[in-house]
Order: C-alpha cells, then sequence, then structure tokens
C-alpha cells in the first residue's frame, strides 16, 4: 500500500517549510495544502480540509485520490504563523475515524513542539512522519470510486467540526453520489461566519441535509442515476470475466494437490520462522494494540550537548529512577511508536538488543551532518599507564573538577566501537563493554587507535 498513501506536516511562516513522504512526496502537492481564497485564520482557529486530487498530472480531470489536510495558526514570541498536517489516499476506502485521528495526532505533535522550545522561525519541524510500509489497518478492500471533474468546486460546511461528525463526512465526501461534483469540502467552526467564504468562491451546504435520504431533490436524483449507470457498467464488466474465472478455477483444480502439499511446507515454514522471530516481534505487536501510535523505520538520536537517557516508560523522573540506558547524538535507533499520551517515542537500540522511550524531542530523522561524522570503527583504549575518563557528553572534556564524579574509566587495552566523531568539540562518540552492560560515553582522539 506504499503508493496509496502519503503523510504531511508544514510550517507556513514568511516561507513555507514541508516534510512529506509517500504519495505526498512523489506528487509534491505542496500548491494542494492551502485552499487558495480562503479567508485567513485567527490564532487558534482550525479548519479541515477535503480535497479530490488527480495522483496523475498528465490526466488532471480524473480526481482519484483525497487529501485530508487539517490547519491551525499559532502564535509565539509575537510572530504568528500556520502549521498543519496531511494525510492523501488513492485505490480503496479507508477508515475514516483512523485518518482523522491520524491527521490530529501529528498536528497536536507539531504544535506541541512550538508551544515548547521550536520557534516559527525553525525549518526541523521536529516531527517523525508515519512510515508508509506501516501496516495500521487502514485500508479497507472496497475500492475508491474515481471522479472525472474539469472544474473546481468548493463549498463550506459548518456543521461538522466536531470529532464524531468529521469522520462521517469525510465517508459521505469520498462515496456519497451528492457531493461528487464538490472537489474541495472546507470544514470550519460552527462559530465562523460563512459569508466571508461565500465572498471567496465557496458555496455554503450542510452535509447533513444533502446525504439525508429523504431530501431526495431533483438534481440529487440525477446525481445518483449518474453514479447507478457507473455501477451497472463496471457490473457489465465484471460479468463479462465470469467464464474467464471458470477457466482459471478449472485449472487450479488440476494442481489441487500440489496446492496442499504447498501449502503445507509453507505453514511448517511459517511456524518455524514465528517461532524464530517473535521475541524480536513481540513489542511491536503490542505497540499496534496497546496506548502506542505504532511506526516503523530508522532514526537518529539527535542532541547536541549530552548523552541522551533511554527510558523504561515515557515520562521524565527527576530522579532518573527510570533511566535505563543512554545514547549518543547521532545513534541509529529503530523508531517502534509514539506514546499516545505523552508522545514520547519508543525505540529499540543496543543492536536492538533492547527497548525504551525517549522524548520526540531528542531524534530525527536525519543525522546532523553539521555537527556529527560517522565512523563506526572497532578501536581499543592504547596501551598507556593510566586510566582513560569516558565523559558523558562532548562538553565535558575539559572540566573533570566539575564532572569527576561522573566518569568512567577503562584501561589500557579495552575495546571499544568508535560510533562518530563530534566535529565541533572535536570528541569522539563511543560504545564499550563494563561489567556485563553495554555503555556509551565520549572519549578523546589521543587515548585510542583503531583496530
Amino acid at each position: 500500500m506504499r503508493d496509496n498513501i502519503g503523510y504531511a506536516i508544514f510550517k507556513k511562516t514568511d516561507t513555507f517549510v514541508i516534510d512529506a513522504n509517500g504519495m505526498l512526496e512523489q506528487l509534491k502537492l505542496a500548491d494542494n495544502i492551502f485552499v487558495t481564497n480562503i479567508p485567513e485564520l485567527k490564532v487558534g482557529e482550525k479548519r479541515i480540509c477535503f480535497q479530490r486530487i488527480a495522483s496523475n498530472r498528465l490526466k488532471s480531470s480524473i480526481k482519484d485520490a483525497i487529501l485530508v489536510t487539517s490547519i491551525i495558526r499559532v502564535e509565539k514570541n509575537n510572530s504568528e504563523g500556520i502549521i498543519g498536517s496531511a494525510i492523501i489516499f488513492k485505490a480503496f476506502q479507508v477508515n475514516e475515524q483512523k485518518i482523522i485521528d491520524g491527521v490530529a495526532y501529528l498536528l497536536n505533535q507539531l504544535k506541541r513542539n512550538f508551544e515548547d522550545e521550536y520557534n516559527l522561525s525553525d525549518t526541523n519541524l521536529g516531527v517523525i512522519l508515519p512510515s508508509v510500509n506501516g501496516n495500521f489497518n487502514i485500508f479497507k478492500e472496497e475500492y475508491l470510486q474515481q471522479i472525472t471533474s474539469k472544474q473546481n468546486v468548493k463549498c463550506v460546511d459548518t456543521t461538522s467540526l466536531e470529532k464524531g461528525e468529521l469522520a462521517k463526512t469525510l465517508h459521505h465526501f469520498y462515496t456519497h453520489p451528492a457531493l461528487n461534483h464538490i472537489t474541495h469540502l472546507l470544514v470550519v467552526s460552527k462559530h465562523t461566519p460563512a459569508v466571508a467564504f461565500m465572498q471567496n468562491g465557496f458555496e455554503k451546504i450542510t452535509i447533513q441535509q444533502l446525504t439525508t435520504p429523504s431530501n431526495n431533490q431533483p438534481e440529487k436524483i440525477a446525481l445518483a442515476t449518474s453514479y447507478q449507470k457507473e455501477n451497472t457498467a463496471l457490473k457489465t464488466k465484471l460479468t463479462n470475466t465470469e467464464a474467464e474465472k471458470e477457466n482459471a478455477l478449472t485449472n487450479k483444480k488440476k494442481y489441487g494437490l500440489f496446492a496442499i502439499i504447498s501449502l503445507i511446507v509453507a505453514i511448517i515454514f511459517g511456524v518455524l520462522y514465528f517461532t524464530k522471530t517473535s521475541e524480536n516481534n513481540i513489542n511491536d505487536f503490542a505497540s499496534a494494540t496497546g496506548n502506542l501510535y505504532p511506526a516503523k523505520e530508522q532514526i537518529y538520536i539527535s542532541h547536541h550537548n549530552y548523552n541522551v537517557n533511554v527510558r523504561s516508560s515515557p515520562i521524565y523522573d527527576e530522579d532518573n529512577d527510570n533511566v535505563k540506558a543512554v545514547l549518543s547524538d547521532g545513534d541509529e535507533v529503530t523508531l517502534l511508536g509514539f506514546d499516545k499520551q505523552t508522545l514520547w517515542a519508543k525505540i529499540r537500540f543496543n543492536e536492538n538488543s533492547e527497548v525504551g522511550f525517549v522524548s520526540n524531542k531528542l531524534i530525527s530523522k536525519k543525522i546532523m551532518r553539521d555537527r556529527v561524522e560517522k565512523i563506526q570503527r572497532k578501536a581499543k583504549i592504547k596501551n598507556l599507564y593510566y586510566d582513560i575518563p569516558i565523559y558523558n557528553s562532548p562538553k565535558e572534556i575539559g572540566e573533570s573538577d566539575v564532572y569527576k564524579d561522573k566518569f568512567q574509566y577503562l584501561r589500557r587495552n579495552h575495546n571499544i566501537y568508535v560510533k562518530s566523531k563530534d566535529l565541533k568539540l572535536n570528541s569522539y562518540s563511543i560504545m564499550y563493554e563494563k561489567n556485563g552492560k553495554i555503555l556509551h560515553g565520549y572519549i578523546q582522539r589521543e587515548y585510542f587507535e583503531y583496530q
């Protein structure tokens, strides 16, 4: 399904910044994120827009994809801007509530960053997008209907901006014949004056009235008839394939015994494979069914001053009682998902042998190459007559009087693994084993040699 979905987050101030994947990255739909000619948002005001999109730019009249966008205006340090999130899908119908929850989750995570330490001028949005390869059970088996339209018909609805109604509105938008002609459906608060939108080319509608069976206006009947004709043509096409199916079924019966044997062999290998991998995958299964927004992709630890604490639970503990390990800037880990309440990231680390949580502000999709250079080489402590200090962070080097009680020390010829070089402070991030534990820290170049 990777080619049938895409996710995006974005920010618009004086400039426009977007981070997208899947369809949204392939189609470069930044121009479609904002509906043109709409009144400005007020600070704190939120809007949602459903759009029909052509996934093939050479066939722009065939609207075969649905783009769902959520935006809100935020203010910080006397600066204002619009932040938002989007999900696009095509080919199959979807679980509409998961789409609505998805754009809300991405927007809330982005909003939380800017309410905390991010500035509106930052180009790093600080949010990890869901993987397009993730199995989130979004798609249904029913096909998504394609609409052919060369015109843009824009409508605004002021009655559906409630959590329970948005999923229903989205379902009506791409399935109900009375709404087939609409290419842009903007859903705003009932307290927002619709007159301003109508002055900018929008038609005011009420979704509930258009989709209620008792309201069979002539134009709705005509649209429904057109839709039924398309369905009739599709059924005729399907009927013509019945003979082909019968022939295929006859051929399948000839090889029935072979298929049964193959199935048994496949089951045996499947059981063996599952037994081998179930221990590694049990946390992923729990994530998909528990208190986690699931994800699955390789990311990097990103913090320029200190090692990052990995915790056993997704909360900050001042006493650090839940700290189970530390990682360094630039370390590659596997993202498993985000806690639904705190939005902390759940990760696999230490060569996928351990699982823990880190703040979502301490991870990034890309390694920060302006301050981190990957090394990934085996080395050992030089054969010196004294023990070598391992620091908790690059900036501790040279300040031994302050941080002395926090040091680890390694003896001569102790094996280490050099992960990366800190370019700004000219130190090296290492991983090493001591007392049966895998530890991380920083070391100066003159104290080790590569193997």
